[in-house]
This record gives structure tokens, C-alpha cells and sequence, in this order.
């Protein structure tokens, strides 16, 4: 292919603020179907995005993009909210090493997601769910992330790595500033990495001098072929599977149930057939995940994609939500559709980074639904969708709040 002129004039999306992040899939489908490949501003940094569902997905398993941050510019790496992990002494997580590394982690934790663990899971969080719903049906309102998304997703996760859930509300809010850019949370930034810091450390002293068959217990104790995991790769490990399990579930939760809202159709066949459930939370992953951009990479070498050069070392997004909705794959893939047979959709991502907790953050939107629906006779939107408001973050898309009204079934 030749390559092309690389585009002038990038696309600032933080001056875009908050109606980008309210709404950010008409532009990035202009791009798209335009100059695929551009150059944009994100969250402080000049960077790439790729949007086309065949260059993201095989952008995924290039050798030639990084996910390691020792690749990274040093302006980068000077971005607050890039250098936080690195000053918790966590930066070398899964997200961000690439094989051999990457390879060996993945092998040492993969047995903590088997499909017997996570199903054993499922009565807990159907417990969870029955629960948490049970307080909120006889206010007849409640904010669907505070109230239901957050403790469920929580609760299930921190029940799998062996973590009382007495820490959830507190973690939850400390690790909010740790993945937000938003300027209103950098002020409390240093708090929060200290919180987390002494919170991660003493957990790992408490499990190793109480060994339990938890996952934070097994992974201690692992031993591949005289393999063990240092205390920096444990402590990485431990934060980025409490995270994944609040922030991505949480916010699977909230979108889904958004998109069940404004369709009102799709909530009616759901409720009528509850076996579309397994498909509707793909298709919820699909349409409106809580994966916008996919981590950054950086450029090994010059590398071209759809004819655009990317220089060596500069930093690449690839826009999961747009190739999501990329018509060459996906047939009328702006309309949300619970019974939609189209799978490959790249809600968790693809390759090696695949995220590690897709079946568990799979089953606990799954039950939370199942209840949510059976619990509730009908549930409807407090405020004008045009109202709510997103977080402010690199890689997740997640509401702040969604507040709902519901009427208990009989």
C-alpha cells in the first residue's frame, strides 16, 4: 500500500471535553471512514488512533507495537496519570509487558479465570445481587452505579482474590483518582497512591501469613517450574485484578443497562426471552463497552497502517468502541440489537491483552441483569440521557452516575 501524507493538523479531542466523552462514536466514525489513521490529542499526549476494525485487530498482535512503558517518550512517561504506576512500583503488570514477560505472568494467573472457578462464583454474586436490590426496590429509585453496578462488581471480585469487601466503598473512590485525568481528581492523586501503596502491601502481608486457596493465596504460593512471582509483580498483579473487576464490570453494568433504557424494545424481547441474556451482554460489549481506547502502545519502528506511517516511538491508541461499530464487519452496527448473532466484537480486546477477567466481569453483568430484570416490574431513566455524565479517563468509558426509577414486581 502507499503510504500517505501523514494529516497536518491533529484532532484535539480533550478540547472536545465533555461532549466527546458523553458521545464520542459519531466523530471517531467520521475518522474512520475517513483518514483511518490520525493523529489526535488524548489526554495530554500527541498520539495515533486507529479505528478500523481489521487495522485494530491486527494491530493487537503486532511485535512492532509496545505495550511496555520504557518504550514510551519521556513525555509521556512525564504524564501524571502514566507515571502513577510507576510510582507505586506497578508498572510492570500484565497491561503493560510484552512477551517474554508478559508471556510468563499470563501462564502464572490464567488458572485463577478457569470456567470452573468463575462458575463456582456465580451463586455468590446472584447472592450479591438479590441482596444489594432487595434494599433499593422499596425506595423505587437508586443510581444504578453507586447503588447496584458498584457493589456487585466488587463484591464478586474481591470474593475470587480473597479480599473483604468491608475495603470496597474506600478502594473504590482511592482508585478512581489513579485511572482519571480528570484535573479536579489530580489534587488528591498523591493521597490516593499512597492509600493504595500501604493498602496493597499490608493485604500481601495478611494473605501470606494466613495462606488461604483464594487467587491472591495461590498466586503467593505459585510455583512454575521453580518460577516465582517477586513481591513488585505481585503487588502489580493484586491492584490491576481489584481494578479490573471494580472499574470495566462496573461500567459494563452501567452502559448495558443505558442501552437497554434508550432501546426499549431490546429491554422488552430481554425480559420476554431471559436466554438472550448471554448474547445481550455481548452485544452491550460491543455497542457500548466500557473499553473506548484500547492501553497505548508505542511504535517499535516505523510502521505503517492503512497507509499512514506511524513514526518509531510514537504513542498508538486503537479505538476498540469505533472498530466495534465498523459497518465492514458488523451489519447495521449503530443500532443495538440483544439478539445480533455477529460475534468477534472486541469489547475485552484481542491478542495477548485480552483482558484477563472477561469471563468473571461476563457472569457478574450476566446475574446482575437476570436479578435487576426479575426484581424490578419496570425501570426507567430519572434524568434526559442527555444529562448523565462520564468519567474522565484514558482507556474506560464508565458513567458517574445513572440514576434510575423502578416499580418492585409482584
Amino acid at each position: 500500500m502507499t503510504t500517505v501524507d501523514q494529516p497536518a493538523c491533529p484532532i484535539d479531542l480533550d478540547a472536545l471535553g465533555s461532549a466527546f466523552r458523553h458521545n464520542p462514536h459519531p466523530l471517531l466514525a467520521d475518522v474512520r471512514e475517513g483518514e483511518s489513521v490520525r493523529r489526535v490529542v488524548f489526554h495530554g499526549m500527541n498520539a495515533w488512533v486507529v479505528t478500523r476494525y481489521e487495522d485494530v485487530r491486527a494491530a493487537q498482535v503486532d511485535p512492532r507495537l509496545s505495550a511496555d512503558l520504557n518504550n514510551a517518550p519521556a513525555e509521556v512517561r512525564a504524564l501524571p496519570w502514566v507515571a502513577a504506576p510507576e510510582a507505586l512500583g506497578i508498572a510492570a503488570s500484565l497491561a503493560n509487558l510484552d512477551p517474554p514477560d508478559h508471556t510468563r505472568l499470563r501462564r502464572m494467573v490464567n488458572g485463577g479465570f478457569t470456567a470452573r472457578r468463575i462458575d463456582a462464583l456465580r451463586p455468590h454474586a446472584r447472592s450479591v445481587a438479590e441482596r444489594v436490590i432487595a434494599e433499593l426496590l422499596p425506595l423505587g429509585r437508586a443510581d444504578i452505579m453507586a447503588d447496584y453496578a458498584v457493589p456487585i462488581a466488587s463484591q464478586v471480585i474481591m470474593r475470587l482474590i480473597g479480599v473483604t469487601h468491608r475495603d470496597s466503598a474506600e478502594f473504590h473512590y482511592q482508585a478512581s483518582a489513579l485511572v482519571s485525568t480528570d484535573p479536579a481528581d489530580a489534587a488528591r492523586l498523591p493521597e490516593a497512591l499512597a492509600w493504595l501503596q500501604a493498602y496493597i502491601v499490608e493485604l500481601l502481608a495478611a494473605k501470606r501469613a494466613t495462606p488461604d486457596d483464594d487467587l491472591i493465596g495461590s498466586l503467593i504460593h505459585s510455583d512454575h517450574d521453580g518460577d516465582h512471582l517477586a513481591d513488585g509483580e505481585l503487588r502489580a498483579l493484586t491492584l490491576l485484578l481489584l481494578l479490573a473487576g471494580f472499574e470495566a464490570t462496573s461500567s459494563l453494568i452501567g452502559s448495558g443497562m443505558l442501552a437497554l433504557l434508550t432501546n426499549p424494545d431490546q429491554l422488552s424481547l430481554l425480559r420476554a426471552n431471559p436466554s438472550l441474556m448471554p448474547g445481550a451482554v455481548e452485544e452491550m460489549l460491543r455497542f457500548d463497552g466500557p473499553s473506548l481506547m484500547s492501553l497505548m502502545k508505542f511504535a517499535m519502528e516505523d510502521l505503517e497502517i492503512d497507509g499512514v506511517l506511524i513514526p518509531r516511538g510514537d504513542p498508538v491508541f486503537l479505538s476498540l468502541s469505533t472498530a466495534n461499530r465498523d459497518p465492514r464487519r458488523f451489519s447495521c452496527p449503530e443500532s443495538f440489537d440483544v439478539t445480533r448473532a455477529e460475534g468477534s466484537h472486541m469489547g475485552f480486546g484481542h491478542g495477548i491483552h485480552r483482558c484477563l477477567g472477561a469471563p468473571l466481569a461476563r457472569m457478574a453483568t450476566q446475574t446482575a441483569f437476570s436479578v435487576l430484570l426479575e426484581r424490578c416490574a419496570d425501570i426507567r431513566l430519572a434524568v434526559p440521557a442527555s444529562e448523565l455524565v462520564y468519567r474522565t479517563s484514558p482507556a474506560l468509558r464508565g458513567l458517574k452516575h445513572l440514576p434510575v426509577l423502578f416499580t418492585s414486581a409482584a
